[in-house]
């Protein structure tokens, strides 16, 4: 039998097979993916969730979204991009649930509070307040556009202070 021709090895699932996961046991997307989430749980020393709480937390998706950003998950990075493959998320009050990994990433700098910040608003790296996404600049990065981390007002008080600097170390070079 061809490994394309594999039926996925979990217990119950039809579906055909897409990733050898050890010598006999072939694993479809969605129990690679599973199954890899709680690899990963135990390898960092956190709650490691049974197959069927894992499959329970997929179940509460609708249409594969991210509950924060609403992004379509991916459950693969060949399927899509690294920021929207789904994760496990393990809150600080020991709640789990799944989420982009994009989302998670944001989660680990922010913490729960992700979850309070409303669509169209953005949290502000410099002066942490929660600010409209109209008050943080547009920045060119690889050709492609993204909202910068600091708000407008953050950005420009960053420049002034960077220009004194550097004006300042100029002077100094010019006594020397």
């Amino acid at each position: 039998m061809k490994h394309a021709e594999r039926q996925c090895s979990r217990k119950g699932c039809q579906n055909i097979s897409a990733v050898n996961m050890g010598s006999s046991t072939f694993y479809c997307r969605y129990h690679q993916r599973s199954s890899w989430m709680r690899v990963e749980a135990k390898r960092r020393g956190k709650y490691c969730p049974t197959p069927e709480e894992v499959d329970a937390l997929f179940a509460e998706l609708i249409d594969m979204r991210c509950p924060i950003c609403m992004r379509v998950m991916v459950l693969h990075s060949s399927l899509g991009a690294m920021s929207t493959v789904a994760s496990l998320q393990h809150d600080n009050d020991g709640t789990l649930r799944i989420i982009c990994h994009g989302c998670n990433a944001a989660h680990s700098k922010l913490g729960d509070i992700i979850y309070d910040i409303p669509k169209g608003y953005r949290r502000c790296s410099i002066c942490k307040t929660i600010k409209i996404t109209t008050e943080f600049p547009s920045t060119k990065t690889g050709g492609s556009k993204r909202i910068d981390s600091r708000c407008s007002h953050c950005k420009n008080e960053s420049r002034i202070m960077r220009r004194a600097q550097q004006k300042l170390i100029k002077q100094q070079l010019q006594i020397v």
